[in-house]
C-alpha cells in the first residue's frame, strides 16, 4: 500500500507491504462518512447535479463513487433518430 504521510512538515511518500497469505492483514470493508461534504446528499444509484458540488466530480475506488456524465442535445439527438444506434463515444 503506498501513501503520503506529513513527516517535518512535508509530505513524504512511503509504502507498506503486506503478507498476503496472512490473515492478520485482512482487509474486506470500507467505511466512510460523507456528511458535512458537498455529496452529503447522495444516495446510491441516485444522481446528484454538478451544481450542488460547484462543478466539481468526485471518485473514490472502493465505495461505488464515480462520475456519471449526461449528453442531454445527443439524447435528444437519438431519441428524434430512432433507427441510430450509438456503437462509442470518444
Amino acid at each position: 500500500m503506498y501513501y503520503k504521510k506529513t513527516v517535518n512538515s512535508l509530505l513524504k511518500q512511503t509504502h507498506q507491504d503486506f503478507n498476503v497469505y496472512s490473515s492478520l492483514y485482512q482487509f474486506n470493508n470500507i467505511k466512510y462518512d460523507r456528511s458535512g461534504t458537498a455529496l452529503q446528499s447522495l444516495q446510491p444509484y441516485k444522481a446528484i447535479s454538478s451544481v450542488l458540488t460547484n462543478d466539481v466530480t468526485y471518485l473514490q475506488a472502493g465505495t461505488g463513487l464515480v462520475t456519471r456524465l449526461d449528453f442531454p442535445s445527443v439524447k435528444t439527438f437519438f431519441a428524434n433518430q430512432p433507427s441510430l444506434i450509438l456503437n462509442a463515444a470518444f
